[in-house]
């Protein structure tokens, strides 16, 4: 039994894997004699096995919806010209200036 098992899974996933070189060389935009053809010689025989291969729904495992500001926004603005960058004087760090909690300050 396993071994009959083994080929009928071993024919689908053949044929299914013909399938999708033939689907992908439609797509491609190819000329109809540049269209992949398949050169097993069983293929045409498992046409039935088509109505089988349709692609399932996807299940999205994103939420959904996203958060529409992030918990911490850092300010920060880039210089217009280099020059400006030269001329000015240092400030205090982008991370000093954030409200963001740090992680050192656990209770």
């Amino acid at each position: 039994m396993e071994i009959l098992e083994s080929t009928i899974r071993i024919l689908r996933n053949t044929y299914r894997r013909e399938h999708r070189k033939i689907q992908a060389s439609l797509r491609s935009g190819a000329s109809a004699d540049d269209v992949y053809v398949s050169r097993l010689w069983y293929f045409k025989k498992l046409h039935f096995l088509g109505d089988q291969t349709e692609a399932r729904e996807s299940v999205s495992t994103l939420p959904s919806t996203l958060p529409s500001t992030f918990p911490c926004s850092l300010p920060f603005t880039l210089p217009s010209t280099p020059a400006e960058t030269a001329e000015e004087q240092p400030g205090p760090s982008i991370l000093e200036e954030a409200d963001c909690p740090n992680i050192n300050d656990v209770n």
